[in-house]
């Protein structure tokens, strides 16, 4: 049943979206964006790098992208390949012009720890697919490329960001739940939402006309199976996003079983069996382990 504990809880996935202008961009990331895109000649690599260290500014970067304004609408999936159609000039712009009005207050203490939890979440799951995708199977990749991967398993978990703005005592005590109690938090939300993650970042892909194939893979991350445009990329990102899962787990023998549990609708596409899970699941450790901040 749905928590009465908060009455500010968005009725519906429409009331939800209303929230989507004031989902906050990082302030370290926007402070060097606009540094880097002030400069005449700035590194694309060196933007991309910032840009990609923000799911929300990925997003809206790739929504910028599909507009009408540049006559590719829907057909734009990756970062990098955004970037390159609008260039620094349209960044510097877009954040100049998406501060929240009024200002956001400043989250309580509790809620910024479970937010930078779920900033570093989609940062590892999308390293995990950068790790992942050019040692997957010929056949099991050859529907997406690496830096679509990455890209939306950056995007994936879009939809907890607005959950986390829209109500934040709901949204703590489902992620308390579902840590105390084992379970799975795109089950326990349901308990606290009349939706969850992967429906409210499938709404906000919509509302910002990024490509089917990217609302697809946000809308089920977590049921693979059921997706009909691309179901390898979608099983990919449940696989890097279980992956991540796993790596944020001090027990690793725990974590490899649940992960191999867990992954059995992307293990078919993907042609994974639990040897090759554990053998890629390492290979993400190693890179997770020594790659530099992002905000470094």
């Amino acid at each position: 049943m749905i928590s009465e504990e908060s009455p500010t809880i968005p009725a519906s996935l429409a009331e939800l979206a209303e929230f989507e202008s004031k989902i906050p961009i990082i302030p370290q990331v926007a402070a060097r964006l606009l540094n880097l895109t002030s400069e005449s000649g700035a590194n694309m690599l060196a933007v991309e790098r910032v840009v990609g260290a923000d799911p929300v500014l990925a997003a809206r970067v790739l929504a910028l992208a599909n507009s009408q304004a540049y006559g590719l609408p829907g057909q734009v999936v990756s970062l990098h390949e955004a970037l390159m159609f609008v260039g620094n000039k349209s960044i510097h712009t877009l954040l100049c012009d998406n501060e929240p009005t009024p200002p956001l207050p400043p989250a309580p203490k509790d809620v910024a720890t479970l937010q930078r939890r779920l900033w570093r979440h989609s940062l590892n799951t999308a390293l995990c697919a950068e790790v992942i995708t050019p040692r997957l199977n010929q056949t099991a990749r050859s529907s997406f490329t690496s830096e679509v991967a990455v890209t939306v398993c950056l995007l994936h978990d879009i939809g907890k960001q607005i959950m986390c703005l829209a109500c934040p005592s709901a949204f703590m005590a489902a992620a308390n739940d579902a840590s105390t109690k084992g379970q799975r938090m795109h089950e326990v939300e349901f308990m606290h939402f009349p939706y969850n993650h992967a429906m409210a970042g499938a709404v906000l892909s919509t509302r910002w006309n990024l490509p089917r194939t990217v609302t697809e893979v946000i809308a089920f991350h977590h049921t693979p199976l059921a997706a009909q445009v691309n179901t390898k990329l979608t099983s990919l990102a449940c696989f890097a996003n279980e992956v991540a899962h796993a790596l944020e787990n001090p027990d690793h023998d725990a974590a490899q079983l649940e992960l191999v549990d867990r992954c059995t609708e992307c293990a078919i596409p993907l042609r994974l069996n639990p040897e090759s899970m554990r053998v890629l699941t390492d290979m993400c450790r190693a890179e997770v382990a020594t790659a530099p901040s992002p905000l470094s």
